[in-house]
């Protein structure tokens, strides 16, 4: 009789196992955790986002009343640094045409924010630089989660697209 238990222990850990196994090989569970992660990457990027233009805010106040997308904010805080770098022409290279280059440019040199340290500004822009990174990684897991609904549930991704096709 004990044997017959034994048996039927090892054959129910073995079925367990195997159903384990199918639950987290399925697509929907990548799926899912993909969504997850998305939302935890928006959080960090609105925060660590927030941060910075709060920072950078005490050296170039006005360009946060002229450039309101944070990405764009960020891309100029990563690759100009100090305000007085800030070029109409460099801005085109970052921000493409959006007819506010030269007013930035203006703003800069006339800006009554604060000198910012060396050291500050060095921590800023690596902060603005981890923040696009995050941004970048969203997209990309975006991407990811569209072509699995396209192969999962194509019709949920036609009618919501697949980032709320997933949601659903």
């Amino acid at each position: 009789m004990t044997g017959d238990i034994e048996q039927m222990r090892k054959t129910l850990i073995k079925k367990a196992k195997k159903q384990v196994m199918e639950h987290y090989s399925e697509k929907d569970v990548n799926i899912i955790r993909a969504v997850s992660v998305l939302g935890d990457l928006d959080n960090a990027f609105n925060l660590l986002a927030e941060n910075a233009i709060e920072w950078y805010g005490g050296h170039f106040p006005e360009l946060q009343s002229i450039v309101r997308d944070n990405e764009a904010y960020l891309k100029i805080v990563k690759e100009f640094g100090e305000k007085e770098n800030i070029s109409e022409k460099n801005l085109l290279k970052i921000l493409g045409e959006s007819g506010k280059e030269k007013k930035i440019e203006e703003k800069a040199k006339k800006s009554m924010g604060s000198p910012v340290q060396k050291k500050a500004l060095e921590e800023l822009q690596l902060l603005a630089s981890n923040a696009l990174a995050l941004k970048n990684e969203r997209k990309r897991l975006q991407e990811f989660i569209e072509k699995e609904m396209e192969n999962l549930a194509p019709n949920f991704s036609k009618i919501g697209g697949g980032v709320l096709g997933a949601r659903l």
